[in-house]
């Protein structure tokens, strides 16, 4: 991360980085700061763009809510939670484009997850009543959410391990680049930062490969912003 925040720098393209915390790291007794932002803490490069996912979660009225039942996967709400709360960042980064971040925010405010209907996941929760294991679930995200919008379309040909996408009439007019950790990117549904960024960038690209990713290919690249997000 910092070589790659190094390189960024260098090439004058903005970056924010994001630590996913276990469930634990919220609610447990004395919630401590996670190794990886006690790490960046003496790095100012990446302390500067730090987003503190962490103490937003704290600050939820509901936390539980914000998981999966293993304590480390994202929830809907979670990752609203998260979408949320890089806008707002965003926003004083970059007042430039206030008004295009106002029309993202407002579109993710669409989504009101305790207002919605649930539907079940298809795992099992490890939990059970009268003996039938219970399901997890999640708000059922009305289908006509982006009605309006285009749906994205996949940009390129395929790349293995890498999704592209095109929404011409997304908010923000920006090629964002998210570069995840393994099992945190994607965009197969809302639960997925890329399910939403996908649809408010005007191009985004999505990739696992923050461990292997070549600083240079990445600025090669010429994203308008980068994100790099991580588990805790």
């Amino acid at each position: 991360m910092q070589a790659l925040a190094a390189a960024l720098r260098d090439a004058g393209i903005p970056c924010l980085h994001i630590v996913v915390p276990p469930r634990g790291a919220v609610l447990g007794a004395a919630p401590e700061a996670l190794p990886l932002e006690q790490q960046a803490a003496g790095l100012p490069l990446l302390a500067q763009d730090w987003v503190p996912l962490r103490q937003a979660f704290a600050r939820q009225a509901q936390p539980m809510a914000l998981w999966r039942q293993d304590g480390r996967r994202l929830t809907v709400e979670g990752t609203l939670t998260l979408l949320r709360l890089l806008l707002a960042v965003l926003r004083l980064r970059f007042p430039e484009h206030e008004a295009a971040l106002v029309r993202a925010m407002a579109l993710a405010d669409r989504a009101e997850p305790g207002a919605l209907p649930r539907r079940e996941i298809g795992e099992e929760s490890g939990l059970s009543f009268l003996g039938v294991p219970v399901r997890e679930t999640e708000p059922a995200l009305p289908d006509d959410l982006f009605t309006d919008l285009p749906p994205p379309q996949p940009l390129g040909p395929e790349v293995e391990g890498v999704e592209a996408w095109r929404s011409p009439a997304a908010p923000l007019p920006w090629r964002l680049v998210l570069l995840a950790t393994p099992g945190l990117a994607g965009s197969a549904g809302p639960a997925a930062l890329g399910w939403w960024l996908r649809r408010l960038c005007a191009e985004c690209v999505i990739s696992e490969a923050l461990d292997s990713a070549p600083p240079a290919a990445v600025v090669e690249a010429a994203p308008t912003l980068v994100v790099t997000l991580v588990a805790g």
